[in-house]
């Protein structure tokens, strides 16, 4: 997929946005999304967001408009998941979960990892941004999704997608062997769970904590007391700080 032209100012308007894939990158045609361009006229940073099973790229924006003061040179892009959600008619799912297990977790995470990777550095390069100016932050599956997108994704170099990533009760979706493709850098990343999430137990981010920082990852774990399965207002702060400290660490 080409990102130029009339694909680049789009990348800088607010509204749902479409462009089309001319490269088979996505299971779809077309990529949609809510854009929420930047408060200053100068781009510097792109945050991506992505939502979890059962929702769509709308249920994330509430975060872009609580942090866009604070990052007013940053573009916000919320992804819509590739599917139509087949538990949920009108909703969008990054992968199914009917007739679910963990094979069909790993599966639908490594299917989806290259796609997401490619798409995100597409919109970065629209920009004229480099990896090191994006984060991804996903909710639930979409955590799942940006864990595999910035970690793992056969066709990521390390630091090539993003430079912060947060996953709000996620997990990761791995087989045992599955190792990161080495490189110079890689991303910072931060875990957030909330102890009474009943959806996606804390225990999946506890296992995600240690398999990463055993891949030797930059790794920080934060439990949320009395929290279910939501993204909080305090999650969402501990979420922009983390951003802020790892985008403008050479500012």
């Amino acid at each position: 997929m080409a990102c130029c032209g009339d694909e680049c100012m789009m990348l800088q308007r607010q509204g749902w946005i479409t462009w089309s894939s001319d490269e088979g990158v996505g299971p779809a045609t077309a990529i949609t999304g809510w854009m929420k361009p930047p408060v200053n006229s100068r781009v510097r940073y792109l945050i991506v967001l992505c939502h979890g099973h059962g929702n769509d790229a709308s249920g994330m924006m509430w975060l872009a408009e609580h942090w866009a003061p604070h990052l007013p040179d940053a573009v916000f892009l919320s992804l819509n998941g590739w599917e139509p959600c087949v538990l949920h008619p009108g909703t969008r799912q990054w992968w199914s979960l009917r007739d679910r297990t963990p094979e069909t977790d790993r599966a639908g995470a490594a299917r989806l990892g290259p796609v997401l990777a490619e798409t995100i550095r597409i919109a970065t390069t629209g920009l004229g941004l480099t990896a090191c100016d994006v984060a991804l932050v996903g909710f639930s599956q979409g955590a799942m999704s940006v864990l595999a997108a910035g970690l793992f994704a056969e066709s990521r170099i390390a630091g090539e997608v993003g430079r912060a990533i947060v996953s709000i009760a996620g997990a990761l979706h791995l087989a045992e062997e599955a190792s990161i493709p080495s490189a110079d850098t890689m991303p910072a990343v931060l875990l957030l769970h909330g102890d009474q999430d009943d959806v996606v137990p804390l225990t999946r981010s506890m296992v995600a904590d240690s398999r990463l920082k055993a891949m030797h990852v930059p790794v920080t774990l934060t439990i949320l007391p009395g929290v279910g399965h939501e993204v909080t207002a305090e999650e969402a702060d501990c979420a922009l700080a983390f951003i802020i400290r790892v985008l403008q660490a050479d500012a």
